[in-house]
């Protein structure tokens, strides 16, 4: 009996020993491999459509479905990111210059003769009150050495962009027969381990289709609509305007609001009038038309807790974590969905075992 127990002692710290060093291996691939799974798991219905149609050759229908991943969403990614950077970077340079300030001494001003005009005699400086340099030098400043890091080298990005399009046509081809092995090992009943699969990839699609692909679409509306009425850096404020949309009954008006009032204190009425169509009729109508379609049958979490989840993912895992975040708390509220049935069956098999 001793021997056992020093058996399975020896086992434990064996394999805990091998978990530690073979996670330490994996961790640089760990968020390629996590954004493999999620897109793996929002395309998977389409797989099976193509697995139905080619007569179940896995191999083909994983290679069209990466394909098709591509290009519906690594290409435009990588474009948007690659914008994004640049503007960050030009934006920066012009206020590191000084010369930046001309868009926002320009907006200071107007407000000063705007607020002269209706109240003669009263100024409240504004451009004196806001001291525009600093704070454009430091949000900048911080952006740039962000999104610096993120292309700072070349030889990483592919590498990871090649691994995570392998991952991907691995998760389709063979993701069943990684489910069954993570059933062989889950000391819960094949019941709810189908279960908890189940609710994860609802809750999954829920929040990426319902909620993040949303806010993308937002955020790149809004991106063009500022971009065709002359509101400068439309690429970053089309970013900011996709995470502001998660804000509860403000969404992306943080951004275009802003945008309509300087249009029109800078003296281009036509355009301001133009954007807020756009934001109305656009932009604004995405969410009442598309919602409903994309969170048919998902979960419903509020957009607030959403908001913080990705807000709390970018600063814990960096700009991945816009979609980490949200993924972690839909994983939380489909295991939270299924625990009152765990614990129901808990109960009920513990009351049998006294009876008898």
């Amino acid at each position: 009996m001793n021997v056992h127990k020093l058996q399975i002692g020896f086992f434990i710290v064996l394999i805990s020993i091998i978990s530690i060093l073979t996670f330490f291996v994996f961790k640089p691939f760990l968020v390629i491999l996590f954004i493999a799974l999620v897109i793996a798991i929002i395309f998977n219905p389409f797989y099976r459509k193509i697995v139905s149609f080619l007569g179940g050759r896995k191999s083909i229908a994983s290679f069209i479905t990466v394909l098709l991943v591509c290009i519906l969403i690594l290409l435009p990614l990588v474009f948007i990111s690659f914008l994004l950077f640049e503007e960050s970077v030009s934006l920066y340079e012009q206020v590191s210059q000084s010369s930046g300030e001309s868009v926002m001494s320009t907006v200071t001003l107007k407000m000063d003769a705007f607020i002269d005009r209706f109240v003669p005699g009263i100024s409240l400086e504004v451009s004196e009150l806001i001291d525009t340099k600093q704070y454009a030098d430091q949000i900048l400043g911080w952006a740039v050495d962000n999104f610096g890091s993120i292309f700072s080298s070349i030889f990483k990005a592919f590498l990871l962009t090649f691994l995570l399009i392998l991952g991907l046509f691995y998760f389709f081809r063979d993701g069943d027969r990684f489910i069954d092995t993570a059933k062989k090992l889950s000391p819960l009943v094949d019941t709810y381990d189908e279960q908890i699969f189940h609710k994860i990839s609802t809750a999954v699609n829920s929040v990426i289709r319902g909620h993040l692909v949303i806010a993308i679409i937002q955020g790149i509306l809004t991106g063009i609509g500022l971009s065709l009425f002359g509101v400068p850096s439309p690429v970053i404020w089309g970013f900011i305007a996709a995470i502001a949309s998660f804000i509860p009954s403000i969404g992306t008006a943080f951004v275009t609001v802003p945008a309509i009032l300087y249009l029109f204190l800078i003296g281009q009425t036509p355009q301001a009038i133009g954007m807020f169509i756009w934001a109305i009729v656009l932009v604004g109508m995405i969410d009442n038309l598309l919602g409903p379609i994309l969170m048919e049958r998902g979960i419903k979490i509020h957009p607030f807790i959403i908001l913080i989840s990705v807000l709390g993912g970018i600063q814990f895992f960096g700009i991945i974590g816009f979609i980490a975040g949200p993924v972690l708390l839909a994983f939380l509220f489909a295991l939270l969905d299924i625990y009152p049935a765990l614990l129901h069956k808990a109960i009920h098999t513990s009351e049998e075992h006294s009876h008898v």
